[in-house]
């Protein structure tokens, strides 16, 4: 009899798809390395029952085009169950913790798979400052 791990969580990933997806190669004038480009992230949460919830992330890297390199915007969610008896604070804690991170890195993988086909050769999305983005969008509520 296999014993149940007490690492993993009992918060699972139901199904993780990409909405949306544009990629863009902008050609630079010269053979220098490629500029840092700028990041945008935003998510919504959504949950019609107390026992799931959706994210939708939406992660836009140069997204005028203004700077030579790439420019991506992809749109991913995903679905989540939430433990038995989990509390409010739980669940946020599950949200902003696990679930966002996690649609964070899977559309990182998502765009370092496309870009690795590309002249330019793999892109790695930086690491995202999520208690950035979580205050961000606590302001934005008040």
């Amino acid at each position: 009899m296999i014993k149940k791990s007490k690492v993993l969580s009992k918060f699972k990933l139901e199904r993780f798809s990409i909405l949306e997806s544009h990629f863009k190669v902008i050609p630079v004038k010269s053979e220098k390395e490629l500029p840092e480009l700028p990041v945008e992230v935003n998510f919504e949460t959504f949950s019609s029952d107390p026992n799931f919830l959706r994210i939708i992330v939406k992660i836009e890297v140069n997204k005028e085009g203004s700077m030579p390199g790439y420019s991506f915007e992809v749109v991913a969610d995903g679905i989540f169950s939430f433990p038995e008896k989990s509390d409010e604070k739980e669940r946020a804690t599950y949200t902003n913790y696990s679930g966002l991170p996690l649609i964070i890195n899977s559309i990182r993988a998502y765009i370092m798979n496309i870009s690795s086909y590309s002249f330019y050769g793999q892109y790695t999305l930086p690491l995202i400052d999520i208690n950035n983005i979580l205050d961000k969008k606590s302001s934005q509520k008040k």
